[in-house]
């Protein structure tokens, strides 16, 4: 272990004299001293591990975000998850009650005023309210950083992301004034291992399953393309196995491939009393599984989330991408379901 580095290393961190600099060019050497090992690499992750939880939330961060290229480059993303959730547990309170601070003191903005910018009124507010409340003020420079290390940490770590989720509620006060917010809010709400039920009661198709790791609909549609039955003799396939592999978590973030939907998606409300699925009606809309929401939006039946697969209302086309790089995403289907037990299921959901 290189332990003289990581001395040094510690040393500046906590020395409130020490500059940034200086604080970069001790990571470096500590990671030269690691040899491109990655038993090394991983020990001096430990190491740093121990500092992203110090006073000074700045210098933390700062730190964090060394952790998370270290976990981006193939280190355990266990080591540091729960120093970062800890940290978090502390700055996203402060930065709420810098915000709400903030709310508090915004000049009151004419509507009706075309030239006015709510947007730079409260990036103007937010200022004169750091310098009232500076350690509240620290905390929301060091989410800047953190939330960086804590999307790459929660994206490998599903347990750490689960032990989170107490930080959705901060997580959403923040989302529509803080970009961590908002990043956090989309990670924490991410299902793992959910029962889920899909189908397609015209072609009586349909699957039983579990879904893990989707952030939102776009993915869910691309990941269901790929594994929802496809009977036919000249069956094609509905994506392509890049595609599916970008869905799924693997290789590249994006690709330049533009997919089109094969379907509509509906809740289960879409035949719940008896309804009938529409046929090619663009103005039924109103149980529509939206692309850009989440597969937690989907309402619960029988205690799965219930897809409905109808005709395609007009093309649907999005890019083959996925919106967090290092988070890994899945349907494992249990079970493909008969005709007659699509029938069955399409009863239950119709007398709900």
């Amino acid at each position: 272990m290189p332990t003289e580095a990581a001395q040094k290393l510690a040393e500046l961190v906590r020395d409130e004299s020490s500059e940034k600099q200086q604080i970069e060019a001790a990571l470096r050497d500590l990671m030269d001293s690691a040899g491109g090992s990655k038993d090394a690499a991983n020990d001096i992750l430990r190491i740093l591990a121990d500092l992203i939880g110090i006073e000074n939330h700045v210098r933390g961060g700062l730190i964090s975000v060394f952790c998370g290229a270290l976990v981006e480059q193939g280190c355990d993303a266990k080591i540091i998850s729960a120093p970062i959730t800890r940290s978090l547990r502390e700055i996203l309170p402060a930065c709420c009650e810098l915000l709400a601070a903030t709310k508090q003191q915004m000049p009151k903005i004419d509507e009706d005023d075309e030239e006015s910018d709510p947007d730079a009124v409260f990036a103007e507010t937010l200022e004169t309210v750091k310098e009232q409340m500076p350690d509240q003020g620290k905390d929301w420079k060091a989410l800047e950083a953190f939330w960086r290390a804590a999307v790459v940490a929660y994206s490998l770590d599903t347990e750490a992301r689960r032990n989170a989720d107490d930080l959705r509620p901060l997580a959403v006060q923040l989302s529509e004034f803080h970009e961590a917010g908002y990043w956090l809010t989309m990670l924490l709400a991410v299902l793992d291992n959910e029962p889920m039920i899909a189908i397609d009661p015209a072609k009586r198709l349909g699957i039983i399953g579990h879904m893990s790791g989707i952030a939102d609909n776009f993915q869910l549609n691309a990941l269901l393309m790929d594994v929802f039955p496809n009977p036919g003799f000249f069956r094609r396939r509905r994506i392509s196995k890049r595609a599916a592999a970008i869905a799924r978590g693997e290789g590249p973030q994006t690709s330049e491939e533009i997919l089109t939907a094969s379907w509509n998606l509906y809740t289960y409300e879409a035949i719940s009393g008896g309804r009938s699925l529409p046929q090619h009606d663009r103005m039924s809309n109103d149980y529509w599984i939206w692309n850009e929401g989440t597969p937690e939006d989907i309402p619960v039946a029988f205690d799965k989330r219930v897809i409905l697969i109808g005709p395609m209302s007009y093309p649907r086309m999005f890019p083959s991408q996925r919106t967090f790089a290092k988070l890994s995403a899945s349907i494992e289907i249990d079970e493909t379901l008969t005709t007659e037990q699509v029938d069955g299921w399409v009863e239950k959901l119709s007398r709900l």
